[in-house]
């Protein structure tokens, strides 16, 4: 159902079974926090921030938290080794 422009949030959880290099992107975030730490900020009245999409992060072992800060009510989360492939999580 439609809805009204606003600040929408998007979150997930997953599992790595060892450390590792991840690439991590939220489509259309404003911000991307891991972990509840910022890793990612987009200010759209900073010329040329929109082809930053992505992240890479280094994350331990364990359970792991994705938060994205939208402006629209619709996102895709990708998450992918440095290379590009898709991770097994």
């Amino acid at each position: 159902e439609p809805v009204n422009d606003g600040v929408f949030y998007v979150e997930t959880y997953f599992d790595l079974p060892s450390a590792r290099d991840l690439v991590i992107a939220v489509q259309g975030a404003r911000s991307l926090f891991v972990d509840d730490v910022r890793v990612l900020e987009r200010d759209t009245r900073v010329f040329g921030i929109w082809p930053k999409f992505g992240v890479r992060v280094r994350l331990e072992a364990g359970r792991h938290r994705i938060l994205g800060k939208l402006s629209a009510p619709s996102t895709s989360i990708r998450v992918t080794d440095p290379a590009g492939k898709p991770v097994d999580i």
